[in-house]
């Protein structure tokens, strides 16, 4: 008690427990989220929390005749430092992860490490088979052969706390190849717990098709004309020169999928993104951190999460996401986006328009008149719209709470103010698409552009 005042306690020291346990639990119910990524960008939040709180305190203490509580007390402090630790262990360990995704938290538990390679007897392989690879503790990577023939390098790897130990978990691997109606089927078994990994190097005809499954580590592939199909939890994917479908599915690690004569399937979960040289249609699936860069793709590209629905036709340009922004330049088709919470850029586009967007700024620069119609709708963000200075078009722009205002001038381009609203419409030129343009909280420049 203070001058006769009762001293009121804090609710940070609680609210700090959430947050922690919160991160705890994430971490466990969903591993590929990025919970370390997270931690290492919205840091800041905490001390929202802790503003957040103080006023709470401070608010709840006058209107009961309390004195307000210290700004930190030791055990507040101490609930930080904890918080910090843990998640900068785990933005560490994620970045860790993602740099070195073969990387075993054995490692330096076990002090004693044997690897053994051998190479299995060669099989007779005709083209158009299929090869099937499975691998739960290592990386797949399967290359190209001269020869009508199945071969397999078996790369072992155990980790034990003596070498006897180490030699026997080794022993206990095993690689199978099964022959099937239409190929193969290749299976590595670790033989049991412990610290061992399994990596295969499958040299098959380029005529085959192949399916390579692992939990935990890479899966890379080139120069095939047969389809492919990749899918790993724990690692990234390559997969280059194909002619053929490429699906992959994934959990964590990064993607490079370039030079595919046919469709390209992503989905899952994972970190950076890229796609290039597609001659059918790109589709990517689900929540990948980013950057995303898909460029050459001869169809459509397509891109979902459950911020961002994307679809464009024809992308001879590129395309670029990342967690708050989106550019895409020159395309001869459509685009379509709706999203939230990023800066969109598009540049040069050769179809309709249409965008949804909220809480970001929107920029759309073309380089020819427009001939198709511009949709574009805003909350919480400005327009910058620039077209050629001979465009002819149909407008109709309107801003809840900001200007609008246009480089183009005509005698049919009516300005009105409606309260708080402001409205531009009418037409410039004789003859032109359609173009609305609609904000919130937000000012639109329609400018004239080279």
């Amino acid at each position: 008690m203070t001058n006769g005042y009762i001293e009121r306690r804090s609710i940070f020291g609680g609210l700090l427990l959430i947050l922690i346990g919160t991160l705890f639990l994430l971490h466990y119910m969903i591993p590929g989220m990025g919970i370390g990524h997270i931690f290492s960008r919205y840091w800041p939040v905490i001390l929202i929390v802790w503003g957040l709180a103080k006023l709470l305190d401070h608010f709840a203490a006058q209107s009961r005749g309390q004195t307000s509580p210290p700004m930190l007390t030791g055990g507040e402090i101490a609930l930080i430092i904890l918080l910090f630790i843990v998640g900068g262990s785990l933005a560490g360990a994620e970045w860790i992860h993602v740099r070195n995704p073969d990387w075993n938290m054995d490692v330096g538990i076990f002090d004693h490490s044997v690897t053994s390679t051998e190479e299995i007897p060669a099989q007779p392989v005709k083209p158009g088979a299929k090869i099937a690879i499975s691998d739960d503790r290592g990386s797949i990577t399967v290359r190209p052969d001269a020869t009508d023939q199945l071969r397999v390098i078996v790369t072992k790897t155990a980790s034990a706390i003596s070498d006897t130990e180490a030699q026997e978990r080794v022993k206990n691997i095993h690689v199978t190849i099964t022959p099937v109606a239409d190929g193969y089927q290749i299976q590595a078994q670790p033989g049991g717990e412990g610290s061992v990994r399994v990596d295969l190097e499958v040299h098959v005809p380029k005529q085959v098709a192949i399916s390579a499954r692992t939990d935990r580590g890479d899966i890379r592939a080139a120069d095939f004309t047969g389809p492919l199909m990749a899918s790993t939890r724990n690692g990234d994917i390559e997969a280059h020169n194909i002619t053929g479908e490429v699906s992959a599915e994934m959990q964590r690690g990064d993607v490079r999928i370039t030079g595919v004569t046919g469709n390209v399937r992503l989905t899952g979960r994972g970190n950076q993104v890229e796609v290039g040289e597609v001659t059918g249609d790109a589709t990517i699936e689900g929540e990948f951190y980013g950057p995303i860069r898909v460029r050459s793709v001869s169809k459509m590209t397509r891109f979902t999460s459950y911020r961002t629905d994307l679809t464009i036709l024809q992308l001879p340009g590129h395309m670029e996401i990342d967690s708050g922004r989106l550019e895409i330049s020159d395309t001869q088709g459509a685009v379509t986006v709706v999203t939230k919470s990023k800066d969109i850029t598009l540049e040069n586009i050769g179809g309709r328009i249409q965008i949804q967007d909220r809480h970001g700024d929107i920029q759309v620069r073309l380089h020819q008149a427009p001939r198709d119609e511009i949709n574009i709708t805003n909350d919480s963000g400005e327009i910058q719209l620039s077209l050629p200075a001979d465009s002819g078009f149909e407008l109709s722009a309107s801003s809840r709470s900001g200007d609008v205002e246009s480089e183009f001038q005509s005698p049919a381009l009516k300005s009105v103010a409606e309260g708080e609203t402001s409205r531009l419409e009418g037409k410039v030129g004789t003859r032109g698409p359609q173009i609305r343009l609609v904000t919130s909280y937000g000012a639109i420049h329609i400018r004239k552009g080279m």
